[in-house]
């Protein structure tokens, strides 16, 4: 890429619990400036049980001080003519025709469709027994699941909670970008998919389903190329947004017909790609950078899952809480051998979105492995049994055992018992990525290629 000598791309991964931006050297081929801000300020607090929401305008804000700061630290010899974004995926927020937010954004770790409310069933068992055909009929990839973007309007729906207007329906990606570049509502195929109601195989809305939930006033942004460009902010051309998990496998795997992916965030994800879709149960097909396909196990262990670990311990002994932090508690971990004597424990605290009722499990109690390092370490080895798990679904459609099995996430860089774990139970296959900007990396190499050719 020597044309793009001395030139430089911006890339902004707006996720749940932080934004990351870096800047980007496509000759060099390398990160120039890494900066991770908290989102935590925009966590909205307060709501009922099971709701997860974060405040636009204030990401918005987030974003664009940050922007402003990665500029400031752009090398003077450099110019930087690209912006790309990618964001975390399912989630959704309600936008007017002129741009303004109407709703939050109610984020993929919401659950409030778990709930009945006024109805006979919980929201989400009332929208698959209505509409159980609709997701294989309309190859959308998956069926809908707590967190994701036709869930969530189904709820607005049931609950007569829509706005009393026209709106946009759009993700928090396609929301900043769309500031940013001063245009339109648009979106890219991999954001759009992750709604729910996408045709993956035509790549189309399933525009019906918003007739068929009585809400006809509900817009959807216009699905655009990743490749085109958006706008503009200042002289520097913005590219449309992209889905985070997408955006990361496009920047981690080398061989994509052999190897296989495992993010772990606040959630994690075991994808491998596809040049065909599946529609199965046991797991979802999403649309690639590349395109491809990409089959997704999608996981409720993660991050979170050690944060509710840590909490349970915490709440079951409230006197000596201060005694048990998540590190004090990997440190009694470490002292454990493997097998924890017997104790099996399925970290499932959420369920799966497979199977959303699902719940944790302990199995093989003795005298001998009662003790909170045997505990957490079980935590740990349920967590990377589930992963497991995910290849060996994998295999059943690839036919293939892969080769080699590229892992992100910050937690595996600063939990080294996991990442022992991990090693002892998948074996010498894993590779771990460094960094943690994976996503915002595969958006401006996206960015790069689309720009050279």
């Amino acid at each position: 890429m020597f044309f793009l000598k001395n030139r430089v791309i911006i890339a902004i991964d707006i996720g749940t619990s932080q934004i990351k931006a870096i800047l980007y050297d496509p000759d060099k081929e390398k990160n120039l400036i890494s900066i991770e801000k908290a989102t935590s300020d925009c966590q909205i607090l307060g709501l009922p049980e099971g709701f997860s929401e974060l405040n636009p305008t204030q990401i918005l804000n987030l974003v664009k001080s940050t922007i402003k700061e990665i500029v400031s630290l752009t090398p003077k010899q450099t110019k930087i003519i690209a912006l790309t974004f990618t964001g975390a995926m399912h989630g959704i927020m309600f936008v007017a025709p002129n741009g303004k937010p109407l709703t939050n954004l109610i984020d993929w770790r919401d659950r409030r469709v778990e709930y009945k409310g006024n109805l006979k069933y919980s929201v989400l068992k009332d929208l698959l027994t209505r509409y159980d055909s609709f997701w294989t009929k309309n190859k959308t990839g998956c069926r809908p699941a707590s967190g994701y973007g036709v869930s969530t309007l189904y709820w607005f729906a049931s609950m007569n909670r829509l706005p009393q207007k026209d709106a946009y329906i759009c993700t928090i990606a396609d929301y900043v970008a769309s500031c940013i570049a001063g245009s339109p509502l648009v979106t890219d195929c991999t954001l759009a998919a992750s709604t729910g109601f996408f045709d993956i195989v035509n790549r189309k809305w399933c525009r019906e389903i918003l007739s068929e939930f009585g809400t006809p006033r509900i817009k959807l942004p216009e699905v655009v190329s990743e490749k085109s460009k958006i706008g503009y902010w200042k002289d520097i051309m913005v590219f449309p947004p992209s889905g985070d998990h997408a955006a990361a496998v496009y920047a981690v795997l080398k061989d994509r017909e052999t190897d296989a992916h495992i993010n772990i965030g606040t959630g994690s994800q075991v994808a491998v790609c596809s040049s065909k879709p599946y529609f199965d149960h046991q797991l979802e097909t999403r649309i690639g950078l590349n395109d491809s396909f990409l089959l997704v196990v999608a996981g409720a262990v993660g991050g979170r899952t050690l944060d509710i670990w840590s909490l349970m311990i915490k709440n079951l002994l409230p006197n000596e809480k201060e005694k048990y932090s998540l590190d004090d508690l990997l440190l009694k971990a470490e002292a454990i051998e493997p097998g924890c004597n017997g104790l099996v424990m399925k970290p499932l605290f959420f369920g799966t979105r497979a199977e959303p009722s699902l719940r944790a499990s302990l199995k093989g109690i003795s005298p001998m492995n009662f003790t909170l390092g045997h505990l957490t370490r079980s935590c740990l080895e349920g967590m990377v049994s589930e992963w497991s798990r995910g290849l060996s679904v994998m295999r059943k459609y690839t036919k293939q055992r892969h080769k080699k099995i590229y892992m992100t996430g910050r937690l595996l860089k600063e939990k080294i018992l996991l990442k022992q774990i991990v090693e002892e139970k998948i074996g010498k296959r894993v590779c771990f990525v460094k960094g943690s900007e994976v996503s915002a990396l595969g958006a401006a190499q996206y960015a790069a290629s689309s720009l050279s050719s």
